[in-house]
């Protein structure tokens, strides 16, 4: 685990960024849901949407579907569950469970 994905998203949200970039290729999915959280048990406000990308090797049906759900069981496992919002088709919000 790289610190800098931690680090580097504890300031973007400080800042006042609401919209985080991460994708399954960086292999930094479990620190920038580390640094929302945090963020938000520190009292930080509002909502914070979290965009993350399968891999090319993840492509076709069923390898971007278990690809998905990994990465849904990472922001569980740091308390958070993946919502879809319908009017914004693949994208997902990162709310508190």
């Amino acid at each position: 685990m790289s610190t800098a994905a931690l680090a580097s998203t504890s300031t973007a949200l400080k800042a006042g960024y609401v919209h985080i970039d991460s994708a399954r290729y960086y292999h930094n999915e479990g620190e920038v849901v580390s640094a929302v959280r945090a963020y938000k048990d520190a009292g930080g406000a509002g909502e914070v949407f979290l965009t993350s990308k399968v891999m090319s090797l993840e492509h076709g049906t069923k390898k971007a579907e278990a690809a998905v759900a990994d990465s849904i069981k990472t922001a569980a496992a740091k308390g958070y569950k993946w919502v879809r919002p319908p009017s914004f088709g693949a994208a997902f919000r990162l709310t508190d469970s």
